[in-house]
């Protein structure tokens, strides 16, 4: 397994409504990977009310794998399966700040389950079908679909208890090698599992290549006793650069 530290984070949407600076987490699930030897600090830049970017300000160290990037909403609207219609599949509920186009992430809590055809965790668009005398918006997959009420996510049951939209910032982390800081590889070699082919060593032969000079060595062995010729490649004419060079042989 090879363990990095956290590298750039990327916004993927701002988001808009927050009053001040939301928290940020790398989150990795413990039950799956083994967690950071060194926790990553992570700063929100706001334009306004919205995230501009996150600074990493320590990259921590030890994570194997790339983390969940988690900013806190700026606004959380909570609704009851009542609220959901599936006949024509929209929400109500009490929400006079969100605005058509806005990206939302949905989410169940603790004992509920989800709507049939929405993803706990996901996040869609909206459009605010209706603001008078109750809100009552639509999920979509693309803010292009969202503006214009097509392609409505369809709600295949209303699911049950609590659920929430949630309005604010989303963004991930950027993969990259470096730094890589360690490398915890095992190799295990196992020749009992398997019907060995290898012959014993010849002095003088040549080994380790399915092709040797110009012919071809089909035989299901692990060495040839077919000499390399001097001529082909012409090694002699061979040049290469300090900064390398890969040629065929």
């Amino acid at each position: 397994m090879i363990y990095i530290d956290l590298p750039a984070v990327l916004i993927l949407d701002g988001g808009r409504g927050y009053e001040d600076p939301p928290r940020v987490t790398a989150y990795i699930d413990p039950v799956l990977y083994p967690l950071p030897k060194v926790p990553a600090v992570l700063n929100a830049v706001m334009s306004s009310d919205s995230v501009l970017r996150v600074d990493v300000v320590n990259p921590g160290s030890g994570y194997a794998v790339l983390p969940k990037i988690i900013i806190d909403p700026a606004i959380t609207v909570s609704f009851s399966s009542s609220e959901v219609n599936t006949t024509y599949n929209f929400i109500s509920l009490f929400a006079p700040l969100l605005r058509t186009g806005d990206l939302v992430q949905y989410k169940v809590d603790i004992g509920s389950t989800a709507i049939g055809g929405v993803d706990d965790g996901q996040w869609y668009y909206i459009n605010l079908l209706e603001s008078s005398p109750s809100v009552i918006v639509a999920l979509y997959t693309s803010y292009t679909d969202a503006v214009r009420d097509n392609d409505r996510v369809k709600f295949l049951s209303t699911g049950s208890g609590t659920q929430q939209l949630c309005l604010g910032a989303k963004a991930a982390a950027i993969s990259s090698a470096l730094p890589v800081r360690e490398n915890n590889i095992v190799l295990k070699f196992d020749r009992t599992s398997y019907n060995s082919e290898l012959i014993e060593w010849q002095a003088g032969t040549y080994y380790g290549a399915y092709y040797a000079g110009k012919y071809n060595n089909s035989a299901k062995v692990a060495s040839s006793s077919i000499k390399l010729q001097s001529t082909e490649p012409p090694i002699d004419a061979v040049l290469a650069s300090a900064g390398g060079v890969v040629i065929e042989i």
